[in-house]
Parts: C-alpha cells; sequence; structure tokens
C-alpha cells in the first residue's frame, strides 16, 4: 500500500512540474535569470517531494544535506562551466555562484544553527541542483535566496491555522537566520534577500500514516530593509510588512499564494 501511495504521488508531483515547465517553455534556454516566484514555485515542488520521500517513505536518497556539507556540492557545481544555457539562466547563475563564492560559503558557515534550535540542513537533489538561487525580482532586481531548508518540526493542525504555522516557521527560524546573509554579503549588487522553507503538519486526534503533510513558506525582502532589521533599526513588524511571503499548506496540494502576515 505505501508503495503505491508513494508512486501517486511521485506521479502527481511530475505532472505539476511538466505543467509548469510548458508555462516556462518559452523561456528556458533564457539568458535572463528566473524570476522569483518562477523560482518559489519551482522550490516548492521540489521541497515538499524530497521532504516526504525522506521524512515519509525513509528514502536515504533525499535526505537533508548538513549547512557544513553545501560547499562540497557548490565546487563541484563551479567544476564544469556551462557553454549553453539548458535551463533558464543558467550561464548568468553560474558566474554569480563563482564570484559571491566565498560569500556562500559564509553564509551556509552562519546557518550551522538554523533559528536557535536545529542544525541547519537543505533538501535537494544532489546531483542537478543546489540549495541556492541567483534569481531576479520583479524582473530586473538582483537576487539571492537559500532554498530547500529542512524543518524537523511537525506543526499541529488542531491548535494552529495555516498562516499560524506558516508565521511561526518565519519567526522562529528565517527571521533569526537573516544575520547570515547580512554578514555575507556587503556587495550592493544584491538587493533582495530570500528563503525557503518546508516543515510538517498534522492532525494528532489522527494516527493514521498520511495524516502528517509537508507544507512550505518563502520569503524575500528587500536587502535594504533586511540590513535595517539585524542592526535593530526596525522592528519584525515593519520588515514582514516591506517582505513578500508565499505558502502552501497541506490543503492547497498543488499551489502556493502570496499572503500578509500579521504578527501578534
Amino acid at each position: 500500500m505505501k508503495q503505491i501511495l508513494l508512486s501517486l504521488f511521485l506521479v502527481f508531483f511530475a505532472c505539476a512540474a511538466i505543467g509548469q515547465q510548458d508555462t516556462l517553455k518559452s523561456v528556458i534556454v533564457s539568458p535572463k535569470l528566473m524570476n522569483v516566484k518562477d523560482a518559489f514555485f519551482l522550490s516548492f515542488l521540489t521541497d515538499e517531494l524530497y521532504w516526504s520521500l525522506y521524512m515519509e517513505y525513509s528514502d536515504k536518497k533525499y535526505s537533508a544535506t548538513k549547512a557544513d556539507d553545501i560547499m562540497s556540492y557548490v565546487d563541484s557545481y563551479l567544476s564544469v562551466t556551462p557553454t549553453i544555457n539548458k535551463k533558464q539562466g543558467q550561464i548568468k547563475e553560474f558566474g554569480l555562484i563563482a564570484k559571491y563564492r566565498n560569500d556562500i560559503d559564509s553564509i551556509f558557515k552562519g546557518m550551522r544553527l538554523f533559528g536557535s534550535d536545529q542544525i541547519g540542513e537543505f533538501l535537494f537533489n544532489k546531483e542537478t541542483s543546489l540549495p541556492l538561487r541567483f534569481v531576479l525580482y520583479g524582473d530586473t532586481a538582483l537576487s539571492f535566496i537559500v532554498t530547500g531548508v529542512s524543518i524537523d518540526k511537525v506543526y499541529n493542525t488542531i491548535k494552529l491555522t495555516g498562516r499560524q504555522r506558516a508565521t511561526k516557521v518565519l519567526t522562529t527560524y528565517i527571521l533569526p537566520s537573516l544575520k547570515s546573509f547580512v554578514k555575507s554579503f556587503s556587495s550592493k549588487e544584491i538587493r533582495f534577500f530570500g528563503m525557503t522553507c518546508v516543515y510538517g503538519s498534522k492532525d494528532f486526534t489522527d494516527d493514521s500514516p498520511l495524516s502528517t503533510k509537508p507544507e512550505f513558506v518563502a520569503f524575500i525582502a528587500p536587502a535594504k530593509l533586511i540590513r535595517q532589521y539585524v542592526a535593530n533599526d526596525i522592528t519584525e513588524d515593519e520588515l514582514i510588512n516591506g517582505a513578500d511571503v508565499f505558502v502552501s499548506d497541506r490543503d492547497m496540494v498543488s499551489d502556493m499564494k502570496k499572503i500578509k502576515i500579521t504578527l501578534e
């Protein structure tokens, strides 16, 4: 039964990914970097899939990678220079990863402890991708995002709404980790910083194996605003008001939406 469910799960997400690829087909080999919303959507598809494959089906191929080990994959990626764009913005993104290699190293060293209570771990396809992207906000502003952050918490759907669960991840894990971006990147070329996280949710009155499902939250804000927040010049509320937050809760299945976060 478990194998059948896994097969159906894989087919579903493969279809969803193919549909998204068709949407982006006209720009898939464009030299221009991907738009941040499209990057978030692709991260959402893979993050939730890998979380389920590892957390629910114990497939070690998709296990989370610790922050200390990320740079070995970055350096392996940088060892082969692309000569054509097999995916959107590939050559340009490669150049930016090479240019900011040391900054990226510093970021992941700073994320060894994610938030304040767990080891930094990241979900990604170790053969074809990295847990980071250089993308464009509004098609013009260069942005850097860390993707596939794996949160080892499972939140109770009886006690917290989908928005409250996303807010808890945002305040507990994402906001405290923004210091690593500010300390690592001094270049004013990067105008936005962002992050995507995947975590679990469950109805704790339901003991069935299908009760636990992944959820996703993505955050991006102007680098200038993040620097002000880290320097204690603005409040959490002011930072959140100037940020974009996207979520996909357990009931949304194959979509995500932009939401407004109000801190209590």
